[in-house]
Parts: C-alpha cells; sequence; structure tokens
C-alpha cells in the first residue's frame, strides 16, 4: 500500500478524481471488475415438530464442530491467554465450550452459567471474539450466540455490537434483543458516549431525528479525553449525516471537516472528500486517507480510479503501474465485501 502515496499515483488521481467521485453514492462500483467474494448466504435452520428452529439439533453441531476443531481451538485460545485477554487455561477451554453447548436456553440460563462457571459477561464477550475468529462456521455462530449472552448480561462493547448487526440486516424487533435494547439506553440515559451514539443510530432508525440529533449533539460537546475521542468523532459523523439528509450542505461539512483532522476519524476523510470541490488539491489525500483505513466506499472509489487510468493509459509505464494498484485495491475490496456479507449471515 506505500506505492500508493508516491508522485506517479498522485498524479495518476489528479487527472481522473473528477469524474469518479459522487456524493454520497456507490452505484460506480459496478465499473470494477472484482473477483466475486465466497457465498455466505445463510442455509436454512432445521426446524423442530412445531415448526420453530431447532436449538437442540444447532447445539449438537457446535459440540461436533468442537470435538473435530480440537486442538485449533485450544491454539487460539492459548494465543489470548498469552496475550492477557482471557484467564480461562487453554486446555481447559474445551470443557467450558461444551458445558456452553449443554446448558438448557431457559429463563435466567445466562446468569446460572456464570456462576456455575465463576466467569463474568466481559469473559463471555471474549470468547465469542475468538469463537469468532475460528475457521469452522458452527463454531462462529456460537461466538454470535455466546455475544448476545454476553449483552444479556450488560456487557457493553457486546451490547453495542448486537444491536449493530440487528440494525444492519433489520432485526432489532427481534424478541431475544429486548433486554439488550433496554441495557443500552439504561447505559445511554447514564450519559455513556458509546451507547449514545448507537442508541441515536436506532433512534435516526425509528424516524425520531430530533431526539437523534440531541444525543449526537450531547456526545459531540463531550469534552476531549482520549478514552472517549473516538466517540466523539463517531457522533460528529451521524451529525453529518443528518444535516447531508436535510441539505444543510455546509453543517455537513463542518462536521465531517471536523470529525476527520480534530479525532482522525477515517469515515470523516471519506465524507468530507466526497463533498468537497473536485479542483481542491487535499480531496485526494483524504480519499487514499479514507481507502488506506479500509473504508470499502473509499477504497471502491481509489480502485476505480486506477482502474480508469490503467485504461486510458494501457500502452504506458504509467498505465501498467495503475493496473497493478487497480488490482490491489480490488483485492481488498472484494476481502471487505465478504467480510460484510459474513458478518450479515
Amino acid at each position: 500500500m506505500g506505492a500508493l502515496f508516491g508522485a506517479n499515483s498522485r498524479s495518476t488521481l489528479s487527472r481522473c478524481i473528477k469524474p469518479s467521485i459522487r456524493p454520497f453514492s456507490s452505484t460506480h462500483a459496478c465499473q470494477i471488475k472484482a473477483p466475486k467474494a465466497p457465498s455466505t448466504r445463510r442455509q436454512p435452520r432445521p426446524l423442530n415438530a412445531q415448526g420453530r428452529p431447532d436449538n437442540h439439533n444447532q447445539r449438537r453441531e457446535w459440540i461436533e464442530a468442537l470435538i473435530g476443531n480440537r486442538k485449533a481451538t485450544i491454539a487460539q485460545f492459548g494465543l489470548a491467554k498469552k496475550a492477557g485477554a482471557l484467564n480461562i487455561e487453554p486446555e481447559d477451554s474445551i470443557e467450558f465450550l461444551r458445558s456452553y453447548c449443554n446448558t438448557v436456553a431457559e429463563p435466567g440460563w445466562e446468569v446460572r452459567f456464570c456462576r456455575e462457571h465463576k466467569t463474568d459477561p466481559h469473559t463471555l464477550a471474549m470468547v465469542s471474539r475468538i469463537l469468532n475468529k475460528n475457521h469452522a462456521r458452527p463454531l462462529r455462530k456460537m461466538g454470535e450466540n455466546m455475544m448476545v449472552c454476553a449483552a444479556v448480561l450488560g456487557d457493553l462493547n457486546s451490547i453495542v455490537a448486537v444491536l449493530n448487526k440487528a440494525l444492519r440486516n433489520d432485526q432489532l424487533r427481534h424478541p431475544h434483543l429486548l433486554l439488550p435494547m433496554t441495557k443500552l439506553k439504561f447505559y445511554a440515559n447514564q450519559g455513556n458516549p458509546e451507547a449514545m451514539v448507537m442508541y441515536g443510530r436506532i433512534l435516526d432508525r425509528e424516524k425520531k431525528h430530533g431526539e437523534a440529533a440531541a444525543m449526537f449533539q450531547k456526545v459531540a460537546e463531550t469534552p476531549r479525553d482520549g478514552s472517549v475521542d473516538a466517540e466523539i468523532g463517531n457522533a460528529l459523523i451521524q451529525q453529518g449525516n443528518l444535516y447531508y439528509r436535510d441539505g444543510k450542505k455546509e453543517e455537513a461539512r463542518m462536521s465531517f471537516k471536523k470529525a476527520a483532522l480534530e479525532f482522525d476519524n477515517p469515515e470523516g476523510y471519506y465524507k468530507l472528500a466526497y463533498i468537497m470541490p473536485d479542483q481542491d488539491p487535499l480531496k485526494e489525500t483524504y480519499l487514499l486517507k479514507a481507502a488506506a483505513s479500509r473504508i470499502r466506499e473509499a477504497v471502491v472509489e481509489v480502485a476505480a480510479l486506477y482502474s480508469r487510468t490503467a485504461d486510458s493509459e494501457a500502452s504506458s509505464e504509467e498505465g501498467r503501474q495503475a493496473k497493478m494498484l487497480a488490482d490491489e485495491w480490488q483485492k481488498l475490496e472484494a476481502h471487505l465485501a465478504g467480510e460484510e456479507n459474513g458478518a450479515a449471515a
């Protein structure tokens, strides 16, 4: 990626950036001939005699995957233990997970499981993240289930992760999310910036735009502190999105600019690049900064720019370099698309 910031790449982008950038639109992505990401289409879950999802069958699949991936799973826990992220001994991890699989999911089971195993919601959240990186799909699904468990028990990071996925998949009304939603509101009302940003996004989805704007404004006005700077930047992005949607372009620009320049927010650089004049020399820089931070829309833009230059300068050395760079960005875009599709499954 370092080559992207060289003189040749900058001159390449400068000549073709104008026709590529379109405010808050990624329809141009169809011009990129990126390889398709592997299919992540969810397979139908088995149903029981009552026509409901067969949870017992699902948990059997978890146990079978656990047995088949024993060594790899123990190795994952070993790395987490060595890094100080987890206090479960690697050799005990399989029994811990097997016990989780065998737990009967009846009211209050989450609390009982933690009490019996002398663990806490934060530990469950860490275990779920480990499982989410396992190559076996059933164990990743088990990790998702454990993340919901940690959210029900009040782990804020898990609450945000679970509700963010539900927001993306339009599943906020799912009955299993009632407790995480209630706890999110509690954290937001207590003034937690991360919870406030997440709750503001949910309010906006529910078309409670005034309440959402007020929530984002409160976070944006939070005194600077290294522990909350990221959330202030995120609140400014959400605030800018509301302004832009309402046609307040200058207010949106100021919000994105503050998020980018004062809080180094990658999405801020991307949004700012979109609404800046095409002739502004900083537009190219901001787009590259966003793409280098794996903002998918920015990656698509940069790949399209290099691809267009490669086509127009095919016979020159600059065109060949642009083709190589376009291929690399397209690979990254395909990878990011696969990650998003996997998360949505």
